[in-house]
């Protein structure tokens, strides 16, 4: 759980950091976006496509920068996208519902990593302790069996 904590928190105050320093603001596509092959599908609900926009930074200079798009919106189309304050384009910060998700992704993670490594550590640590452990006994073996075989 403590990893899971970690995560979370080191995210949430990311975002939080992101929506004090970061602000909405709207963008013109300067060309169109290429319309996907297969329209309606669910491979295109989800592909985006880089596509050059225009839009005016915090210090109010306009900019132009290429960012990700749905397919098929036309040149000109308004969009709101996330800047940083120093005006670049960034992804907005994460929903509270995503990091929970990347949270509970870390943990369990981690959770699967100590299932592993554990008996790994544990099988690797036996081997090299009875490999001593041999090779002790065989040095004492070849001290007693000198005493056995010899004729008095």
């Amino acid at each position: 759980m403590g990893s899971q904590t970690a995560v979370h928190g080191t995210l949430t105050d990311t975002a939080k950091e992101q929506v004090r320093t970061g602000r909405h603001t709207t963008a013109a596509l300067l060309n169109e976006a290429p319309g996907h092959p297969e329209p309606g599908s669910a491979e295109a609900r989800e592909t985006q496509y880089p596509v050059k926009v225009r839009y005016t930074a915090p210090d109010g200079t306009a900019r132009t920068a290429t960012t990700d798009m749905d397919p098929g919106l036309p040149a000109g189309h308004r969009v709101r996208v996330w800047t940083s304050a120093e005006g670049t384009l960034t992804k907005p910060p994460m929903p509270p519902d995503e990091i929970r998700n990347r949270a509970v992704g870390a943990g369990a993670l981690t959770a699967i990593t100590v299932l592993i490594t554990g008996p790994l550590a544990y099988r690797l640590t036996a081997r090299v302790l009875d490999q001593r452990r041999m090779r002790i006994w065989e040095t004492e073996w070849q001290q007693t069996a000198r005493r056995w075989t010899t004729s008095p």
